[in-house]
């Protein structure tokens, strides 16, 4: 006879059954499915497969919310640098028609036809005629 814990060497002996495992103290295999630690361990894995399938299905979803985002945000930064850039243009347009229009500054046209003496001779008159728009202004405030 074999010592407690032992297992029985079932073939040898010629009564090999699959549905009972011979210890010598006497345990089936249907009395250790029934074990409430087999059932917790089987319980286990189950609760952390469930777990493992929520969390997945959560970072899938939080990775395509933050794509989602992403894009959003790519697009809104695309529209906004395409709406200055509409604006800068607007504004430039309209400041060559004014100052075409006016005749304060130098155009483009006129840079090209007269020489740097003769532009600065202009910008001298005109900060002249500014600062004597300033004086008067300030005196009427006097």
């Amino acid at each position: 006879m074999k010592g407690r814990g032992d297992v029985c060497d079932c073939k040898s002996r010629g009564f090999f059954d699959k549905n009972v495992i011979i210890l010598t103290i006497g345990v089936t295999k249907r009395d250790i499915m029934s074990s409430p630690v087999v059932h917790a361990f089987f319980m286990g894995r189950a609760l952390a497969t469930a777990i493992a399938e929520q969390v997945e299905q959560s970072m899938t979803e939080a990775m395509s919310n933050l794509g989602r985002f992403d894009a959003e945000q790519r697009e809104n930064l695309r529209n906004f640098t395409e709406d200055v850039m509409a604006r800068v243009q607007q504004q430039e347009a309209a400041a060559s028609q004014e100052t075409a229009t006016n005749g304060f500054g130098v155009t483009a046209g006129a840079t090209s036809s007269q020489d740097l003496q003769a532009t600065i001779d202009n910008l001298r008159a005109e900060i002249a005629q500014v600062r004597a728009t300033l004086q008067q202004y300030r005196a009427s405030l006097n």
